[in-house]
């Protein structure tokens, strides 16, 4: 399968866990949000910190459009220092619909902080393909079941974990390429945000043979939304993510 998972019960009990949005290719603008009873749109802010620096503001949107479709963007604009080097903002962006309560792909934008660093995944299940051009080099890819992008995988980790289900394996496509990314539950915890402190589920996210790897934080009382992100490199943490601003859709 390409998506792993096990089911526990009483999930909420035990707590009585963290892509970046503007494309490389413009797609075209969707409706007026409405909410969807297995998903619902919203916005969200985040501190970028390397060390105790602010070196970025990362702003996340969730929104939807009355045929089914889900689009979901993250945008980092550098600050202070961080703009001698990153001269322009990091997007990424990513489409898809839900099949059995989990994102099915359509397509996946992005660009990086060098002018070079482009990436668009097209999703074709009808023809089980997937089209990645990734830094001006096209590679056709075989499409399974269950194969997500970056993005989508966090949305997945969001629906999966409302459920009560606790995933440990996502497939995911990514430069040019199709990769594994195994999670493990280490800890449940609470994290202070600007506007309270919440319980969150502490979660190690880590790609096969790399021994790089994310700790993410998830709070189950604000629908499993992302509150923090330490991602971890060469054993030390290399930047982290603060959530500092949180608008569910209306009526949440």
């Amino acid at each position: 399968m390409s998506i792993k998972m096990i089911r526990i019960s009483g999930l909420a009990a035990l707590l009585a866990t963290a892509s970046l949005a503007g494309a490389a290719t413009e797609m075209p603008p969707v409706q007026q949000p409405v909410t969807h009873p297995a998903l619902q749109p919203f916005t969200a802010s985040y501190q970028v910190l390397r060390g105790k620096k602010r070196v970025g503001v990362s702003k996340v949107e969730l929104i939807a459009d009355g045929g089914g479709l889900f689009v979901y963007r993250t945008r980092v604009k550098p600050r202070g220092w961080a703009k001698l080097f990153v001269h322009r903002d990091v997007k990424a962006e990513s489409r898809f619909t839900l099949k059995n309560g989990l994102p099915c792909p359509q397509a996946y934008t992005s660009n990086g902080a060098k002018k070079n660093d482009t990436q668009r995944i097209l999703f074709d299940p009808l023809n089980n393909e997937i089209s990645n051009r990734y830094k001006g080099i096209e590679k056709t890819l075989a499409w399974s079941p269950g194969v997500l992008d970056l993005l989508s995988m966090d949305i997945a980790m969001k629906l999966q974990f409302s459920r009560g289900e606790i995933p440990t394996e996502y497939t995911v496509a990514e430069k040019n390429s199709i990769r594994q990314y195994h999670l493990e539950i280490e800890d449940t915890e609470s994290v202070q945000t600007p506007f309270g402190e919440y319980a969150a589920v502490r979660i190690r996210r880590q790609k096969t043979g790399s021994d790089n790897h994310a700790i993410i934080w998830l709070a189950p009382e604000l629908d499993y939304l992302m509150l923090r992100l330490d991602k971890y490199k060469r054993g030390k943490i290399d930047f982290s993510i603060r959530l500092n601003d949180y608008n569910p859709a209306p009526g949440n």
